[in-house]
């Protein structure tokens, strides 16, 4: 009997949790070592005194407690209550969460940092992809088209309808011409002016009309969004991200028939690109080195939203983006 009870009291003073029992007014009648350094007190302060936290019957939440220093612990506490000699009692249970909650706490906080530092950079890259197609449309376009010009005149002033001159100044111009449309492209791919000028809705009908122009699919647009506020940030991010999959469908997905909808749903917005190709798999997904795919979650998860990526019930790859339409106040917004 007595080697039970010393095996029951070491169990009970090396328990790493602080372990309380409270008389029927709340007195504290035993405390273990765990529980006399949470309290930061000897057990002569603490045996006898009130506990003076109100507790319940089986019980379960985190309670603050300050020790005589003025040091503040955050414990989890759990409560169970038992009769003992005719008498109610009640038996706390305390972790000491401080430290956990410290570390949850700067965790978040790095996330935070980080989710604004990825913000940031994209931010950064628009600017620049801004600043790239500005000059490639106002310095390079604008020379090839005077170029383009000269040698039409030089075509209308060469005397001989044919020969090797002539020959030459055509191929010249059509070369300046293909140039040209080359220059148009990737300006409007760096930054398409008409996301800005005509908003979301135009440049999502622009983008898919190219992409099915470069690969030849069936292309099927759902839009239902024209009650949408442009919204410069926001219109990025859903474009960048709309792009991406696109992108994706044309390296890697072999289809021939895409699906891109875009719907206002109270204070969402819903954009799903489906095709019937070859279909993502689960270790795709969730691949580190897809960068394409990080990219735009890091993009959505800037303004709150989530981007999904499952194989849809035709085979092919489902891409969701859900966006709140109200983002996280606490992320900076850059619309004008």
């Amino acid at each position: 009997m007595k080697s039970r009870q010393q095996w029951l009291r070491h169990l009970v003073d090396d328990n790493p949790d602080g372990l309380l029992v409270l008389g029927p007014r709340g007195q504290i009648w035993f405390a273990n070592p765990a529980a006399l350094h949470l309290f930061g007190r000897a057990s002569e302060e603490l045996l006898g005194a009130p506990f003076g936290i109100p507790v319940g019957v089986a019980e379960t939440g985190e309670v603050e407690i300050v020790r005589p220093d003025g040091e503040k612990r955050l414990a989890e506490m759990r409560v169970a209550e038992i009769e003992h000699q005719g008498r109610n009692v009640r038996i706390l249970a305390l972790r000491d969460m401080t430290d956990r909650r410290r570390i949850e706490r700067d965790v978040r906080m790095s996330r935070a940092r980080l989710r604004n530092l990825a913000e940031r950079l994209h931010s950064v890259r628009e600017e620049e992809r801004t600043a790239i197609a500005r000059e490639i449309h106002d310095q390079l376009g604008q020379a090839l088209t005077a170029l383009k010009m000269d040698l039409a005149w030089f075509l209308e002033k060469l005397p001989c309808p044919e020969g090797p001159a002539r020959e030459r100044a055509s191929s010249m111009e059509a070369l300046v011409g293909s140039t040209l449309d080359i220059v148009r492209r990737l300006s409007a791919q760096l930054r398409p002016a008409i996301l800005d000028d005509l908003g979301l809705e135009a440049a999502i009908e622009w983008q898919v009309q190219e992409f099915a122009k470069r690969t030849e699919c069936e292309c099927i647009l759902d839009l239902d969004a024209s009650e949408l506020e442009p919204q410069k940030r926001r219109d990025t991010v859903v474009f960048r991200i709309l792009q991406e999959s696109l992108t994706n469908i044309a390296r890697h997905a072999e289809a021939s028939r895409v699906e891109v909808s875009l719907r206002k749903r109270e204070r969402r917005l819903l954009m799903i690109v489906r095709d019937d190709g070859r279909g993502i798999t689960q270790e795709q997904v969730g691949d580190p080195r897809s960068l394409g795919v990080i990219g735009m979650r890091e993009r959505a998860g800037s303004l709150g939203g989530r981007v999904y990526l499952e194989r849809s019930s035709n085979g092919g790859t489902e891409m969701t983006l859900n966006l709140p339409l109200t983002p996280d106040p606490s992320l900076p917004d850059e619309s004008p």
